[in-house]
């Protein structure tokens, strides 16, 4: 129909009883179906929105109804919100209630749990699994986050795990390629890093106030970079994710990205794409971007990301001690001499970790900073540092450690264990002094122990985990890194003195084999007694899970904790107290493990660890109470690792891990890949079915073949082994495998599990630390995690 032409931009003051019909609204709520009120400069319903009104353009009044909705829906992507579609959804139409019409899954649909199904997505029967469709999903398992089809058995809707009022707003903007402009759900993201996060692994290189002040005057992206502010919503929402995932009663296996996911994938390409010319917020970000790859088992991403941080630090001369300066000047750059410390402090504390003891894997070599240790936080808050200067050197003689450390901060404590910790890998990875015996008070391994014990009859009275302290850390929101540090002072501990027991056969080990009875005595009973105080330290944390856990440290210590016990309990005293003591804490492991494990489609390398030396060691009752909760499965079964020429880094240590991943990577991209992996699969069938017998006698001699192909063989308990990984490779069932020989488990007398410690003395020496891969020992195909 004809009409004249109109004004391109009617506001409300012109409507008229004799406007014509073809005046129109702004492109969204002529989407929507919706009356636009046309105010300048925007219409309400799109500032209520949250997106950007298009305008009122007349040029568009001619478009086709598809083109609209093309349109709109461009808009609301790029503001990163979820448009509402026209018409209700299946269940809410039958019960003739309200919907909202959100997508996937509507208001109503997701609070009650059911299934939400709109018009024109096909079966209802499945549209519990297609409304999870509309997003990419991701590999179960995988570090990549590259996007795959996954079978609708196997999807799982996210949306539907959060009731979308959880953070006033739906819960899909945290898939957004974009970070959400509300102010309440960024000041969410931002404040949970602060609170849950940054207390961690030195990270408190962030001075929050004035970080805060900048997010309100909107200069964040000028002052930080908008990949800083990326990766910190990325961890954020990473940690608000997990909180709600295991407040569920049950829960499913995650096949879609986790909230953030694409925001630290963005931080990482941005940063990455100006390193060459860094800054010091680039190295902040690539630090950030580390925790959050060691979250979510990207390592070789930090293992790359630690080593462009030290060329950084060390282009920049972040480690080079500050000449002295006039006074004024040293009060106006007080703040960012002590940020720039931080940061490189929190680079020596990532790297060290990674390199876990090996050199050739570490930018430090065994050094460390010669700044001074971080100030207190109350003065880093107040931008006005003022105690004196403390060095990390100044640690290194124990007679004046115990007047040190009672004065320390939290982060600086932190500092002092980690350079303990490092020092002690590198220990037990050194043959032992020819010229002196390991028990001289003189030696390096006296020296470590006695700094130990100094330290803890020194900690600050603030620090300790009373009662009435737990709640003043909570106030303090550094509960998670106080349970870090007790942590790491027992892992060190139980790191140095595991080389008195059997089956721990670092090259240190050695110099305890012609060592007095009493003192090696003194050395597992030392080594068992901070071994049951992790396993206490885990207990007390259920009672203030998450925040308890927060650190990605805690389930690797534990289980650590819990392979020594079981050693213990069953080569050096295996009285009925010592073995119902470790029977209570490896419990205690496996529930750890299992609150812990959110992605239950993966598999849990926790407790493919505990189980077999179970089984192994005559703990029968624990194999068989978590046998009903493992499930048959068709695992690749990892070789044996451990050995000297890798500096006994197992397969699932970060720099190990790394290779996997990236070797991982070229497979799956290579032409190469077409070799049929079931024909190898019937060559290690045919192997095991010809007879075990042609086994190696050493297993380091062929450290590529597989458990299946070598397996661990010693007379008396792991003939039960041995048994179970045959009868799966010849298709029965667990139960099948297990029942026949069970008691040989009981059978077993101390010198047989000696013996079977020694076997498997590369597995026992494993470095679970920083990974989630299988350990190399589980051959048993129906070791899975428990669900739920």
């Amino acid at each position: 129909m004809g009409s004249s032409p109109q004004q391109s931009v009617p506001g409300p003051s012109q409507e008229s009883p004799v406007h014509r019909k073809s005046l129109r609204g702004c492109l969204v709520c002529r989407s929507r179906k919706v009356r636009c009120d046309r105010s300048l400069p925007a219409c309400r319903n799109c500032s209520r929105l949250g997106v950007t009104c298009p305008g009122y353009d007349e040029r568009c009044e001619s478009a086709s109804r598809e083109q609209i909705l093309k349109s709109a829906q461009h808009i609301f992507r790029e503001a990163g919100v979820e448009k509402r579609r026209v018409g209700s959804c299946e269940e809410c139409r039958t019960t003739k209630s309200r919907c909202s019409r959100t997508r996937p899954s509507c208001t109503r649909c997701t609070s009650r749990r059911l299934s939400c199904v709109y018009q024109g997505q096909g079966n209802p029967g499945q549209g519990q699994h297609r409304t999870g469709s509309q997003r990419p999903h991701i590999q179960a398992g995988s570090g990549q986050g590259t996007a795959t089809s996954s079978s609708p058995q196997l999807e799982y809707d996210m949306a539907g795990v959060f009731d979308v009022h959880d953070f006033g707003l739906e819960y899909c903007r945290l898939f957004s390629e974009t970070l959400p402009e509300e102010p309440a759900l960024r000041n969410l993201l931002v404040d949970t890093y602060f609170s849950r996060v940054q207390p961690l692994k030195m990270l408190s290189f962030i001075h929050k106030p004035t970080f805060m002040h900048a997010m309100d005057r909107a200069t964040i992206i000028q002052d930080y970079g908008e990949p800083m502010l990326y990766v910190i919503c990325a961890l954020g929402a990473r940690v608000i994710f997990y909180d709600k995932m295991q407040s569920m009663p049950v829960r499913r296996g995650i096949e879609q990205p986790i909230p953030g996911e694409a925001w630290a994938e963005r931080a990482r390409k941005e940063v990455l794409s100006e390193v060459h010319l860094p800054t010091v917020q680039h190295i902040m970000t690539m630090l950030l971007l580390c925790e959050y790859g060691s979250r979510a088992d990207q390592s070789s991403l930090v293992f790359v990301l630690i080593g462009i941080s030290f060329r950084c630090i060390r282009l920049l001369g972040l480690d080079t001690p500050k000449s002295t300066e006039a006074p004024q000047t040293q009060a106006c750059d007080a703040l960012a001499s002590e940020i720039e410390k931080r940061i490189v402090w929190a680079c020596y504390l990532f790297d060290t970790l990674a390199a876990s003891g090996v050199d050739a894997n570490s930018s430090w070599f065994g050094r460390y900073p010669k700044l001074p240790l971080p100030c207190p936080e109350r003065e880093f808050l107040a931008r006005c540092p003022s105690s004196p200067a403390l060095f990390l050197g100044d640690f290194e003689d124990a007679e004046r450690l115990g007047s040190i450390v009672c004065r320390l901060d939290l982060s600086s404590l932190l500092l002092v264990l980690v350079r303990l910790r490092d020092q002690v890998l590198r220990l037990i990875r050194t043959p032992p002094h020819p010229d002196i015996s390991l028990w001289d008070p003189s030696s390096e391994f006296m020296t470590i122990i006695r700094k130990l014990d100094i330290f803890s009859q020194k900690i600050p009275e603030a620090f300790t985990l009373t009662d009435l302290n737990i709640y003043l850390l909570k106030d303090q929101r550094i509960l998670g890194a106080v349970f870090e540090l007790h942590r790491y002072l027992h892992a060190v501990y139980f790191d140095l003195t595991r080389v008195s027991l059997p089956g721990f056969t670092f090259p240190l080990a050695a110099g305890l084999r012609d060592a007095p009875p009493e003192f090696k005595r003194r050395c597992q009973d030392l080594c068992r007694t901070h071994a049951i105080a992790m396993s206490n330290l885990a207990r007390q944390g259920f009672s203030h899970a998450p925040v308890a856990f927060d650190d990605v440290f805690c389930t690797a210590a534990m289980f650590e904790a819990a392979k020594i016990q079981i050693i213990y309990s069953s080569t050096v005293d295996n009285s009925v107290q010592s073995v119902e003591e470790t029977k209570r804490n490896v419990r205690t492991a496996l529930k750890l493990a299992q609150q812990l494990q959110v992605a239950q489609q993966e598999a849990n390398p926790y407790i493919r660890l505990i189980i077999p030396l179970c089984m192994v060691f005559g703990l029968r009752d624990i194999a068989e109470e978590w046998r009903q909760h493992l499930q048959s499965s068709p695992d690749n079964t990892p070789e044996v690792t451990g050995s000297a020429d890798i500096d006994h880094l197992s397969q699932i240590a970060t720099f190990r891990r790394a290779r996997n991943q990236l070797r991982q990577h070229q497979l799956s991209t290579s032409p190469s890949t077409t070799l049929s992996s079931g024909h190898r699969h019937s060559i290690v069938t045919a192997s095991s079915r010809a007879g075990v017998e042609a086994r190696s006698p050493d297993i380091d001699s062929a450290p590529s073949l597989t458990m299946q192909q070598q397996p661990l063989i010693y007379q008396g308990a792991d003939a039960m082994h041995l048994a179970v990984g045959t009868a799966l490779e010849l298709g029965l069932g667990p139960s099948d495998a297990l029942e026949p020989n069970i008691h040989m488990l009981d059978q077993a007398s101390l010198s047989e599990f000696i013996m079977a410690a020694d076997d498997l003395g590369e597995y026992l020496t494993w470095d679970i630390t920083g990974s989630s891969e299988v350990p190399p020992w589980s051959s048993v195909g129906w070791l899975e995690e428990p669900p739920g």
